[in-house]
């Protein structure tokens, strides 16, 4: 897994490659705190380069999710290929968060 993060336009652009699972969902927890330590609190995570996600990886989601809610900020995951998309939906994830598909 690969996690880049720049920033565009006052938003926080974070992009995830590769796979997220219980090896390396706390990796990535680690990671998205690094960025909702800057002063800007709208966040997209562009998940186009995803490519699985484990319960583990949807609970990084979440923590994400209620971590930015905190900071009244907002969220938004975008890119997601429709096997991942069907699992955030499964799950009833897609209901708690917003999330833009690509259709993929």
């Amino acid at each position: 897994m690969e996690v880049k993060s720049e920033i565009i336009n006052n938003t926080i652009v974070v992009q995830i490659e590769g796979r997220i699972d219980s090896v390396n969902s706390a990796e990535l927890e680690v990671k998205l705190d690094e960025v909702l330590k800057n002063d800007i609190n709208n966040i997209i995570v562009d998940c186009e380069k995803l490519t699985y996600i484990s319960s583990s990886g949807l609970r990084s989601f979440l923590v994400l999710q209620k971590k930015i809610t905190a900071k009244s900020g907002s969220l938004t995951i975008q890119n997601m290929h429709t096997d991942i998309y069907k699992i955030f939906e499964i799950t009833g994830f897609s209901r708690l968060m917003n999330i833009i598909t690509s259709n993929k």
